[in-house]
């Protein structure tokens, strides 16, 4: 195959990010905050926008590639650049963000989250109170936005992270600063409904509470939540031992004496 040179750094540019890397404009956009224009220009050699170096190391710096790639002039073609990188690969990084991307796009927008109650107490209120419209079920809505930030009706603004196999939402409690978390796996977003768990303090107590729940595209009514929870709540929630607490109390007592 014939080596083709690089007139200039966009041509490279362009080279890199849409035939080795094989990225979208929209990743970029996402990432970098970049204007669609504005990546659709920096990445067309036709066009007569100056390619900034910020364009560049910014670009550099997301997908962990070298800086040799451009402060080199010995790389001024597709053969050697292509060389250079399967000698040089960050493979395992470009994939991360890769991933990162598919999956954000995929959890964009608003999703409906539903478990049960931590408390005994709430779950019998509510349980009796189903006839004048109040749920037995807890329904939270979460919407999901491209920077990665989280907006909770009921916790406020949270953080998603996003792994190459599971993710999580972590919310602090604006009062107590106790952490709440959902972990899920990527594998599951494709579908109308996927599980979570929620590790969280029960309210008023200190005592750790694990949920096991699901997240929905529309918004349930609580017949349709608890068929898809099941009546054993016993299933759905782990509530730490207390008389382990004790235990470790007792044992930390015991080593300080």
């Amino acid at each position: 195959m014939q080596d083709i040179p690089f007139k200039n750094d966009k041509e490279k540019l362009s080279y890199i990010i849409r035939d080795i890397l094989l990225k979208k404009n929209k990743e970029l956009e996402i990432k970098l905050g970049f204007q669609s224009n504005v990546v659709s220009e920096i990445l067309n050699k036709n066009s007569n926008r100056t390619l900034q170096k910020y364009h560049i190391y910014a670009i550099l710096f997301l997908y962990n590639l070298p800086q040799e790639l451009f402060n080199s002039s010995s790389l001024n073609s597709r053969k050697k650049v292509k060389l250079f990188l399967e000698n040089n690969q960050p493979n395992k990084t470009m994939l991360i963000h890769h991933i990162h991307i598919e999956n954000l796009e995929k959890l964009i927008g608003t999703w409906y989250a539903y478990h049960y109650p931590d408390s005994l107490i709430t779950r019998l209120k509510l349980h009796n109170s189903l006839e004048s419209g109040i749920s037995y079920v807890y329904e939270e809505v979460i919407t999901v936005n491209q920077d990665f930030n989280i907006v909770s009706n009921l916790h406020g603004v949270g953080k998603l992270h996003i792994h190459s196999h599971q993710s999580n939402i972590i919310f602090e409690n604006k009062d107590t600063k106790d952490i709440i978390e959902y972990t899920f796996d990527n594998d599951q977003i494709n579908n109308y409904q996927f599980d979570f768990i929620k590790l969280s303090k029960m309210k008023h107590s200190k005592r750790k509470i694990l949920n096991v729940g699901f997240f929905s595209k529309k918004s349930l009514n609580e017949n349709e939540a608890q068929v898809l929870l099941g009546e054993d709540v016993s299933k759905m929630q782990f509530k730490i031992d207390l008389d382990f607490i004790e235990r470790l109390s007792a044992y930390n007592e015991i080593k300080d004496f």
